[in-house]
């Protein structure tokens, strides 16, 4: 194990000034360039592991063949040098210290995660993959310059002549982790998707300044939680599939919670726009994807309703089918609106809540959009008293058969016993499905009970 001190000399050439920072098999030192009388960083490699060695060496490599204004410059590197090292600029410290000073300030949230970003996306188009992007991973240069440093963990994404993770480990930054990296082979075979997700992970501990380890929704601006809730989804196949999708989210986000941009007038665009190209049976996913975000920004629960309702039905079955990760959250949020306000509607209104969700339940595969649609027709129709929204309901509840489905909707059943009591015995416990007759027999039960007391 090597570990320089102070004064040491390294390579006839960089005087040893202090240590100041360092973790896995690197540590950073601050020296003296005793050819030019410039202070700058020092990186070496203090394992002695033939692994950790070679990983370093590859670091190096990476770094040299990557040319950005925010990715870490190398300015000399000695990898057969025993220790093996190289020099960068001496920053003034990592992001993770300007944490506190952006609290409450979006903007330059906004700002710093931009230039991670464009780094991350110097990374990818170089071949490479970072795998442990946080803020401790990027620096901070006079100017406020950000670069992303610290390639110890990248790798090349097509091939890679040693393979120098082991599948049956995994490293990196557990609170940054996607799930797939703590999997068998996980951290080997991690793709560009994996940074996305530790970058909406990066993003929130920015924004609230607290380590995202448990993401909280009310801690950030709604719009950017949709960002942030889709960057880290479970399934690498629904994040942004790149580094510039992510950041165009991100931007139409910002624009949504600018009080100078007038979402609802941003929206009827959107709205008129996509209604005249379908006339010709076209539309364009960035449109509609923008309709998402702008209606998930908004807050109050009438007038999220009203805008939902105002998306043909045709988008909505686009979305139901082919854009389940985007719609997932934004029919949730319309479902808690139905619950908190629906009673104080017009009974007719039942019908319009029955009509726009069975487009969705018919047209999806998601478990969870066929459920939160589902209640969505239960509530209205229930306290609108409105037979026909009734009926619906009935309907489609008895075309539960997937076991994955039924499962999910015997769930939402159960979370919403107090309406579903009060229905349940219109269809017989014999046409459903068996997860559900469990929630049949538990509403018989508890009517039974109030029976016997009365």
């Amino acid at each position: 194990m090597y570990e320089y001190k102070t004064n040491d000399i390294i390579d006839n050439r960089y005087k040893v000034i202090e240590e100041i920072g360092g973790g896995g098999f690197g540590k950073v030192v601050s020296v003296l360039d005793q050819h030019n009388g410039e202070t700058i960083a020092l990186k070496y490699c203090w394992s002695e592991s033939s692994e950790d060695l070679l990983r370093f060496k590859r670091e190096v490599r990476i770094m040299e063949n990557i040319v950005h204004e925010n990715v870490v410059k190398v300015l000399n590197s000695h990898v057969d040098h025993n220790p093996p090292f190289f020099t960068m600029p001496l920053a003034i410290h990592s992001v993770t210290k300007i944490i506190p000073d952006l609290q409450g300030d979006t903007g330059k949230v906004i700002q710093v995660f931009e230039a991670i970003c464009k780094g991350i996306n110097a990374v990818h188009y170089s071949g490479h993959t970072h795998r442990d992007i946080k803020p401790d991973n990027a620096l901070v240069y006079e100017g406020s310059h950000i670069v992303v440093s610290d390639l110890g963990l990248a790798k090349f994404d097509d091939r890679d002549s040693t393979v120098l993770t082991r599948a049956s480990i995994y490293i990196g930054t557990y609170d940054y982790m996607p799930p797939e990296q703590m999997v068998y082979g996980g951290t080997r075979n991690l793709d560009h998707r994996g940074d996305v997700y530790q970058l909406g992970k990066t993003l929130y501990h920015l924004l609230t300044g607290d380590r995202p380890i448990v993401l909280n929704p009310n801690a950030v601006p709604v719009p950017i939680w949709y960002v942030i809730k889709r960057a880290t989804r479970e399934n690498p196949d629904q994040r942004y599939q790149s580094v510039d999708l992510l950041l165009d989210a991100l931007n139409d986000a910002v624009r949504a919670i600018d009080p100078e941009i007038d979402s609802f007038g941003s929206f009827e665009e959107l709205i008129n726009i996509t209604e005249e190209k379908l006339k010709s049976n076209t539309y364009d996913p960035n449109d509609i994807l923008r309709l998402l975000q702008l209606l998930f920004s908004i807050d109050n629960h009438d007038e999220y309703i009203k805008l939902f309702h105002r998306i043909p039905n045709r988008i909505l079955q686009a979305y139901a089918s082919i854009m389940v990760s985007e719609f997932e959250p934004v029919l949730e949020k319309y479902k808690v609106a139905i619950d908190e306000v629906v009673g104080s509607y017009t009974f007719e209104f039942a019908e319009k809540v029955a009509q726009k969700m069975e487009i969705i339940f018919q047209n999806t595969n998601s478990p969870e959009i066929k459920t939160d649609a589902l209640i969505c027709v239960l509530m209205a129709g229930r306290r609108l008293n409105r037979w026909v929204a009734m009926g619906t309901f009935d309907r489609l509840l008895k075309t539960v058969n997937e076991e994955t489905v039924a499962y999910s909707v015997a769930e939402g059943l159960r979370d919403n016993m107090y309406d579903y009591k009060r229905l349940y015995d219109r269809i017989p416990k014999s046409e459903l499905h068996p997860a559900i007759q469990l929630v049949w027999e538990a509403c018989k039960k508890r009517e039974d009970e109030v029976s016997i007391e009365d």
